[in-house]
C-alpha cells in the first residue's frame, strides 16, 4: 500500500488527531487529581505569521505521572492579550 504525502497528512489531521485529542480530554476528565495547567507560546513563523501553540499539563492515572501534551496551534493576526485569551477559550481547553 502506498500513500501520497497529501493523503497521509489528511488521515493524520482528520482521522488520528481528533481521536487522540478526545482521548487526552477523556484522560484529563477522569483523572483522580482534577487540575490541569495550560501552557502556551506565541511565536512568529518563517511566513511572518503569529502562531499560538497550546499545551496542557495534567496528572494522568493511565500513565501514573504528570503528562504534558500538545493540544493545538492557532494562527493569529495581531496577537493582543484578548485575542490569545479567546483562542485558548475557544479551543475547549477550559471546557475540560
Amino acid at each position: 500500500m502506498t500513500l501520497s504525502a497529501t493523503k497521509v497528512a489528511y488521515i493524520i489531521v482528520h482521522g488520528l488527531a481528533p481521536h487522540l485529542k478526545a482521548e487526552i480530554m477523556k484522560d484529563i476528565r477522569n483523572a483522580s487529581v482534577p487540575y490541569f495547567t495550560v501552557y502556551f507560546d506565541e511565536t512568529t513563523t518563517k511566513q511572518v505569521k503569529k502562531q499560538l501553540v497550546i499545551h496542557v499539563g495534567y496528572w494522568s492515572d493511565i500513565h501514573g505521572r504528570v503528562v504534558t501534551v500538545y493540544l493545538q496551534s492557532a494562527f493569529l493576526g495581531h496577537a493582543m492579550a484578548s485575542i490569545v485569551k479567546t483562542e485558548i477559550l475557544l479551543d475547549g481547553v477550559t471546557k475540560v
